[in-house]
């Protein structure tokens, strides 16, 4: 199941993110994380009502990243263990495959075989009736859950959303943070150097 996340009329936005990247890589990336750990991820299985019967479509959905940031702020670092220690799972790129096991103890290999560029991860599932449920919801012939039909309908669609507002707000916070430290530190070069141009 794939969905891509943007930032909602975020020309302006973007051009900053594009200078904050440069500068702050990792406080970037880190912020990316956390989002989809704690705002797609964790929200899908916690708060998107997803019917459950065997709790194999809740255990498979898990988040794919490259490699783990290590940002520079205490806040942003802060953040990010946080968002580790509320996540159940998650696989690097180095990771051949990921499996997970179900309420009743079935193993299954969950292996997403998305690639992964820069600054990007990938939260997701491989099991076949996650698009089913995410359009229909529960109670149908590929789901023996006892929540009424239509339970847990669109409950992918409300992760991306949840993740979507959620990355706005912190890439925003992220930018006005990062470029106060910016100016701070370009004041400083400048003092050093003697110039106060």
């Amino acid at each position: 199941m794939r969905s891509s996340i943007s930032l909602k009329g975020a020309n302006k936005l973007k051009a900053k993110i594009d200078i904050i990247r440069e500068l702050f890589p990792d406080e970037v990336m880190a912020t990316v994380l956390e989002v989809a750990l704690v705002d797609v991820e964790t929200y899908a299985k916690r708060e998107a009502n997803i019917p459950v019967d065997t709790g194999r479509l809740r255990a498979s959905i898990h988040t794919k990243y490259d490699k783990k940031p290590q940002p520079v702020t205490k806040r942003t670092k802060t953040k990010l263990s946080e968002a580790e220690s509320i996540k159940e799972g998650n696989v690097p790129v180095s990771q051949r495959s990921y499996s997970y096991k179900d309420d009743d103890g079935t193993e299954y290999d969950g292996t997403l075989s998305a690639i992964l560029d820069d600054f990007s991860v990938y939260v997701g599932t491989n099991v076949e009736y996650a698009k089913k449920i995410n359009r229909e919801g529960g109670g149908g012939d590929f789901s023996r859950s006892k929540l009424p039909k239509g339970t847990g309908e669109a409950f992918w669609d409300k992760a991306v959303e949840n993740g979507r507002i959620n990355l706005n707000k912190e890439m925003n916070n992220l930018v006005n943070r990062m470029s106060k430290i910016a100016e701070v530190a370009d004041r400083l070069a400048r003092a050093r150097s003697g110039g106060d141009d």
